[in-house]
């Protein structure tokens, strides 16, 4: 006979209140059906209500109508004349209302972009406080080893460039860029001389990732020259050709391959070559004066324009441009513009001088001159009409600006062009004249591969150069996931090695992607660090020193 299972007390009890938590379960779930229900319901009746209004509105419209026209068939001479009076008050009022409405809305508009700007420069100065004198993350254009310049007065070599001999020229950028190019050239020649001998895969990967980097900023330097593309065409090549070797080389290394036959012949290839350029270079470097720049300024057959066109070899190989900023305009459009750009600068005359490629963006050069006499390069870009770069000598002795209000002067010149939603991230004062690095912002996450420099000088207060193009050749709103790990976790990652001074969430370039990180500012000692770790990952991804010099601040 089967035995009868009998239930205790407290399995009575847990099976009542199973029973109730099913009943409340399915309740829930009923009240749940019904409140959709309602909504339907209510959305039905207020779009039903909302038809009925329209069309409602739509008759009175054409009662309207109907009664006008009826009006204005029996309408005399001096009712219509008196008709038409009426009419064009009231649309004189109408008028005067919408002025004063959008002057009111300019007004409120301008309120809420004081107030953002407020708030930025709180949020600046607080960063600021952060950081030590000088100093902020910046971030090179391309994440990996190797050194990185950062301003526009570029550092060299000393055994590239007398820098004594050349300071009646050390206060344009052009004569920097080119000081930059000299020192770059100088590296690659060197690295190259390594790899001819080098023989370890760490040693062959060390230097073709040097030689990479090298070679990408060397590239960057000479498209900020305003030489036509044609004549620069063989060093285009040069460069691009030694780029392309370098990346050929880590891909094989990263196979597990060593050096190639064919690779170690165009290393060879190369040097000879590099040898002869840098060569050419540091002689035009040691002899340039003031009047070459001038002449490089207008567009002129100086000893730029023959240095580039000597190295010429290969004239089928033209730089093109990849980046479109809207719709192109004309030359003329172009000098509207630069006025517009340059109002504050008393600019006299303009003169068209000619087209280039700047970082992919094709451009019309501008030579302007002010009423003393003094002259400045600019580049418009042809689509979108957009001031790409800009570069002038001003003669700076006295520091009648300190840094921060040199640093609003150059924003308010950025927002006077266009370029808003900037952070400064970097500041390098060299002389009398301070070189500020801004990056984009978006959601509180700086965005370094949308860069803006500009350069200030402090005795007068004015911004004498500035270089956007890797802004507009990257700027866009861009969808921005959520990090994986903390920022606690990222700190706990650098943490035991050195002390974190500040944080930020920030995008960088990294291997042809943007990578969303954590920035970790610190020093050890008396050295300062930038750390940047995966935001995803918790992996440590670049690692940067700051070095000070006299001709400003780099990442190395």
């Amino acid at each position: 006979m089967e035995e009868k299972k009998v239930s205790s007390g407290a399995e009575k009890v847990e099976n009542t209140e199973k029973k109730n938590v099913n009943k409340t379960k399915g309740t829930v779930k009923q009240e749940r059906k019904t409140k959709a229900m309602e909504l339907r319901e209510q959305r039905k009746e207020n779009a039903a209500k909302r038809k009925a209004e329209r069309l409602e509105k739509a008759a009175q419209r054409r009662e309207e109508r109907k009664k006008r026209a009826e009006m204005l068939r029996h309408e005399t001479k001096a009712q219509r004349m008196k008709r038409k009076e009426r009419e064009r008050k009231e649309r004189i009022a109408l008028a005067e209302k919408r002025r004063a409405e959008a002057k009111e809305r300019a007004l409120k508009n301008k309120e809420l972009r004081l107030k953002k700007k407020e708030a930025r420069l709180a949020a600046r100065k607080e960063r600021r406080q952060r950081h030590a004198p000088g100093y902020g993350g910046w971030l090179a254009a391309t994440i990996t080893l190797g050194v990185t310049t950062l301003v526009l007065g570029s550092v060299v070599t000393a055994e590239a460039i007398e820098m004594t001999k050349q300071r009646s020229v050390a206060g344009a950028g052009y004569r920097s860029t080119f000081y930059e190019l000299v020192g770059l050239m100088d590296e690659m020649e060197t690295d190259l001389s390594k790899l001819r001998v080098a023989n370890s895969t760490s040693e062959v990967r060390q230097l073709a990732t040097d030689l990479y980097v090298q070679s990408s900023l060397a590239e960057g330097a000479l498209e900020r020259f305003p030489v036509s593309v044609q004549n620069c065409a063989s060093m285009t090549s040069y460069i691009n050709s030694t780029r392309d070797l370098s990346g050929e080389i880590l891909a094989s290394l990263g196979r597990g391959n060593g050096l190639s036959a064919e690779q170690a012949q165009e290393i060879d290839a190369l040097y000879e070559k590099q040898s002869a350029l840098k060569s050419k270079m540091n002689v035009l470097a040691n002899e340039m004066t003031d009047a070459d720049f001038k002449c490089l300024l207008k567009g002129g057959d100086g000893k730029f324009s023959q240095l580039f066109a000597s190295l010429d070899e290969k004239k089928n190989e033209v730089v093109q441009a990849t980046v479109s900023l809207g719709e192109k305009i004309s030359t003329g459009e172009g000098e509207e513009l630069v006025r517009r750009y340059f109002a504050d600068y008393n600019i006299k005359t303009v003169e068209q001088t000619g087209e280039a490629v700047s970082d992919s963006i094709a451009c019309y050069n501008y030579s302007l001159t002010d009423t003393r006499g003094r002259e400045i390069f600019a580049q418009i870009s042809k689509e979108g009409g957009k001031l790409i770069f800009f570069d002038s000598y001003e003669k700076c002795e006295a520091k009648n600006f300190n840094i921060e209000k040199c640093e609003e002067i150059a924003e308010d010149f950025l927002e006077s062009i266009g370029i808003d939603e900037v952070e400064s991230v970097f500041v390098s004062e060299s002389g009398t004249t301070v070189d500020f690095t801004f990056v984009a912002e978006q959601n509180d996450v700086l965005l370094y591969p949308d860069t803006v420099k500009v350069k200030v000088c402090e005795t007068k207060g004015k911004v004498i150069g500035m270089e956007a193009a890797d802004y507009y050749a990257s700027h866009r709103a861009r969808k921005i996931g959520k990090p994986t790990i903390s920022k606690a976790r990222a700190i706990e990652e650098v943490g035991d090695k050195m002390k974190v001074t500040a944080t930020n969430l920030a995008i960088i370039p990294l291997r042809g992607e943007e990578v969303l990180c954590y920035e970790c500012e610190g020093k050890r000692g008396n050295k300062s660090y930038l750390v940047y770790v995966d935001a995803k990952t918790g992996e440590e991804v670049a690692i940067y020193t700051v070095v000070e010099s006299k001709q400003g601040m780099f990442l190395k």
